[in-house]
Formats: structure tokens, sequence, C-alpha cells
């Protein structure tokens, strides 16, 4: 569609160009300004540098004729048949010229008072090589009499029968005019090709950004189709967002199939229901189901939004295994210093990770004015990251360490804390310690704040394999082979509950979200998750637009249903196999 558009785009620039120009001005030797002189009947005509205006009514200087129209054709270069035609014969009144032009309008006449020379002409084009005039025109142009100042040699005035001009010279600006003309219409012609082969080059993703692409720089707000096309390739077109690559290894971990997993539900209807782009469960090393929807697929990388957070929260554990990150209990003004004097002054990072700063956030999606819609639009000071200089102006509310606040800014803040103590950009540090460990078949892209910093609480761009391939890379301890990433213990520690939320036999880790019988995710906005459950050896990814919005309650609940039945069935498989355990393990009777 986006193609036949610009096509359809081109093709008009053109026709509109060719048969409704309403002036066309040559360029001329000396600046010339053509006024009514006391006919206030005359339109102004300015022509600076020029020595023709052609007009597209011919009523002025009270002489009577019709509306002319206008187009490329009055373009007279020396080589055009229709200029040869003008110049070998006289354009009097009733008089026909040879060649390819007929005259049929009244000759030439002399306005008044302007120093002006009305030419009305009637033109039926019959040449081949020239295919811009398959009918007849008429037309009206005015040229400066060779009487006016500053115009002498444009026309030349041999006596005529009737007391005019009796004919035209060749003007000088007839071949420049059309090599102008073949100039325009060779960039027009190039313009069109270009992009039909520009657009046909693009891969489907970037066409379909393009086919519905934003207005609204704030994505929160952007329509369903919009988002569709949007969170498939957020890292395509550099006008909508600029991002760092996250490379991949050279060996990527094997995903073996595994038997169908037998669900109590009919799976059509569920991705149906959460709008399910992709959707892949692993279980004890083997996929067990693995569908796509809305025209995405397993070679295209859909965004994480705030499974970003957990990704991020990997990071601080490698940091303080790495060393860069003495504690979890540092204060982050000890990392960023410009963060001195602030609210922040206060917050250590461990409070930073489980959201109790106390400092004042609104994550309201649903409102334009809330913290989390307004913060990626603030214009930072000179030198200061865009994050750093908003988050700094917020007043705290409480005591650091007393309430969960969910702060997408202070997400973002710990990757910035991250890149600072690592002395590196948080993709280089991810590629190193998580995506190459991890075995990932493709390479990620990380969305940049306007000051160049990866935006660490949101905005990971992946195939949905891949983000299920971070889920057993936490399964597994994350371990680079016998090496683990992060401290002992640490992990463990982030994804279990470090403090209420609120939600009965739910809580919050080191930015992971937890439940009560072990199992913990990362979660984003319109469907995103990577559910990890250690006790049953399993890993729901999921990439998705929920229709009902960023936070879609009713999609919400359903997602959390599908994964208590695919625990279930994953119960269901392995209780046979207990029985038989079980069976085989109590005692014969003896004989």
């Amino acid at each position: 569609m986006r193609c036949l558009a610009w096509v359809g785009l081109c093709s008009e620039v053109w026709t509109r160009f060719v048969n409704l120009t309403g002036a066309f001005v040559a360029q001329s030797r000396r600046n010339v300004t053509l006024r009514p002189f006391s006919d206030p009947h005359f339109p102004e005509l300015v022509a600076a540098k020029h020595r023709l205006a052609v007009v597209r009514r011919a009523e002025q200087c009270g002489v009577q004729a019709e509306t002319v129209g206008v187009g490329a054709q009055l373009v007279f270069g020396a080589q055009h048949p229709w200029h040869r035609a003008l110049h070998r014969q006289h354009l009097l009144a009733g008089m026909r010229a040879e060649g390819d032009a007929v005259s049929t309008g009244r000759g030439l006449q002399w306005p008044e008072r302007a120093g002006l020379v009305r030419v009305d002409v009637a033109v039926s084009q019959k040449s081949k090589s020239s295919w811009l005039a398959p009918r007849l025109m008429p037309m009206t142009f005015f040229m400066l009499d060779s009487r006016h100042s500053g115009a002498a040699g444009i026309l030349r005035r041999p006596r005529g029968p009737h007391g005019v001009q009796s004919g035209l010279s060749t003007p000088s600006w007839g071949s420049t005019a059309l090599k102008v003309r073949k100039i325009v219409f060779g960039a027009l012609a190039a313009l069109v090709v270009a992009g039909t082969a520009g657009w046909f080059s693009l891969d489907k993703e970037t066409r379909g950004l393009l086919a519905t692409f934003p207005t609204n720089r704030d994505l929160l707000f952007w329509s369903v189709p919009q988002r569709d096309a949007a969170f498939r390739a957020l890292d395509r077109l550099s006008v909508l967002a600029k991002w760092h690559v996250v490379p991949a290894g050279g060996t990527p971990l094997p995903l073996p199939p595994g038997p169908p997993l037998k669900l109590g539900l009919d799976v059509d209807a569920y991705l149906a229901g959460q709008r399910m782009a992709g959707l892949v469960i692993v279980h004890d090393g083997k996929v067990r189901l693995e569908r796509y929807g809305l025209g995405f697929d397993s070679a295209g990388r859909w965004t994480s939004f705030s499974v970003a957070k957990s990704i991020t929260s990997v990071l601080v554990g490698a940091a303080i295994r790495d060393g860069h990150i003495r504690s979890m209990d540092d204060k982050v003004s000890d990392y960023i210093p410009q963060m001195k004097g602030s609210a922040y002054d206060d917050v250590n990072i461990r409070q930073l990770l489980t959201m109790t700063s106390g400092v004042r956030w609104n994550e309201d999606y649903a409102d334009p004015n809330s913290d989390v819609a307004r913060f990626n639009n603030h214009q930072p000071e000179d030198g200061v990251e865009a994050l750093v200089s908003y988050l700094r102006r917020l007043p705290r509310e409480v005591p650091a360490g007393t309430r969960w606040n969910y702060s997408t800014g202070e997400t973002n803040l710990v990757g910035i804390l991250v890149s600072q103590a690592t002395k590196r950009p948080l993709a280089e540090y991810l590629s190193e310690k998580i995506w190459m460990p991890a075995g990932m078949e493709q390479q990620a892209t990380w969305v940049l704040s306007k000051t160049g910093q990866e935006i660490s609480g949101c905005c990971i761009q992946a195939a949905t394999r891949d983000f299920a391939r971070f889920g057993v890379f936490i399964l597994n301890g994350a371990r680079a082979g016998a090496q683990g990433i992060v401290p002992d213990g640490w992990l463990a520690d982030a994804t279990t509950e470090r403090i209420g939320i609120g939600q009965p036999g739910r809580g919050y880790g080191y930015l992971w979200w937890t439940y009560s019988d072990g199992s913990f995710t990362a979660r984003g906005i319109f469907g995103q998750g990577v559910f990890i459950d250690p006790k049953r050896r399993l890993v729901i990814a999921s990439n998705a637009d929920w229709g009902g919005g960023a936070t879609d309650p009713a999609a919400k609940e359903a997602r959390e249903a599908f994964y208590r039945t695919v625990q279930e069935a994953i119960d269901a498989e392995a209780a046979p196999a207990a029985s038989q355990n079980r069976a085989s393990e109590a005692p014969r009777p003896q004989s």
C-alpha cells in the first residue's frame, strides 16, 4: 500500500506540474519588475531575473480572451517543435503556421499603457516528440516589448501587414529553459524509480511501520495498528528511535522440539484475546509450544518494554561480581555525582532495585501528564543526562525503604548507574554478560534516550525465542559455562520477594515480579513477559499488543490464568511418572 501511495504521489506531482502550472518564469539577464502601471485590472507580475511571465488568465489590458490552461509545454526550447513552428511563421490572426503548431488566436496586440506584447495562441501538438499536449490548448503569455527599458533584444519588430510585429526572434532563454525542464523531469523520474526500488528493498517490518507511521511521539497513545507495526520495528527507522546493537554469539543455544503440550483450553482463543505476536513455551530445555500472530514470526524482533528491567537487574549482579559496584548498600550518588543534593542522595542501590526510594513518581500510563509519559520528552540542561535532569527535581514523599512504588524512571537510573560504574555502554555489557553466554540466536537492539543512553527500563528488541533463551539462562543460574555471571546467592535474592506489593501471594524482588510458589516473571506493558518456574523447569516467553491498552486488566488476568494452566499441564504429565516411581519403590510382598 505504501508503495502504491508513493507512486501515486509522484504521479500526482507530475500531473500537476505538467497540467496545472499557474506560472512559468524563465531566467533573464537583469532584474526587471513588470507592473500594471495605471491599469488597476492588470495583475502585478513580478519577474526578478526573468524575461518571460506566463499567466493563467487573458482578460488583462482590456482585451477580451478566454481562460487559458498553462502547462509544461510552454517551455519553448531552441529545439522544441513548437518553438521552431512559431518562429517559421508570423503569428497573425487567421494565419496558420507550418509544422507542428497551429495558430488560431488573435495574433499580437499592443497594450496601450504597459510595455508588454500580448500573444494569444491556441496550439494543437501533433508531433511524436512532444507527448505532453495531446489536445488543443489555448494559451496566453506576455513578453516584454523591446520599447520597454531593460527589454531590448527580447523581441524583434519587423513590419507586418497589420502594422504589428510580424514575427518572434529566437529568445536566448529557450534552450536554458528546456534544459531546466529536462533536469526537473529527470529528477522526478529518478525519484520515482529510487523510491519504488527503495520501498521493495525494505523488510516487511519497516514497510509496515511506514504504512502506519505514528504522528504522536508518545507510544502510550498510539493506535492499535500503529503499535502492531511499531513494536516489531522500533529499531528500523532512526527518525523514530535510535538504538545500540547487542551482538549475539556464534553458537545459538539449541531449543529442540518436545512433545506437544496438552492444555485444557482453546489456545487459538487465548492467542486472539491476548493479540499475541509470539508465544514460546520451553519445558526442561525443549520447546513444547510455539505460536505466532499479528503477522509476526520467529525471524522478527519485538520490543520488551519493562522486561528490560529484569535484564538490567542481572547486569547489576554482574557488575557487583566484576567489582564495578562495591555493594548493594552504596548510595546512588556515589556512582552518579549529578544526583547529589537531590532526593536520591539518601537512596541506596538496593532500594532503587526494589522501587522503595520514597521519591514521588506517577506511573499512570493513561495520564499524559504522568511522570512516565513526560520524562522522555524532558529537555535537560547542557551536559546532563535527560533522565538525571528530570529525576533530580522530584521531591521525596516518604522515607527511603518504607514504601513500594513502581517507577520506570528509577529503573532507567539503574541503567545509568551500571553504565557509569562499568564505564561501558549497557548494550555492550549486555552482549558480553548475557547475550553471548546465553547462546542467543539473533542480535538484539536497545533503544536510546535523546542523550544517547540505553533506556534500561524499556525497549530491548529481540526474537521471542531469544527471550525464551534468556529465561532458560536464568533458570540455569545465570551461568556462562561453569562460571556464574552474578555472585553466589544473588540471583536467589533477586527473584524472591524483597517487598510486598499489596497482593496476596505476589511480591517484588530486584526488578523481578515474584510468586509465593517460587516462580517469578519479567513483564512489560501491552503483554510482554518471561515467566520462569524453577520447580517445573518451565519458561514461558510472550510478546503481544493488548487491545485494551498498556495494562489491560482482562488480558492481564487471562495471562495469569494461562500460566496456571500450563503449570497444571506440566504437573499432570509428571503425575503418572511419579505414581510409577512410588509403585516401584514400594516393598514387594514376600512369597
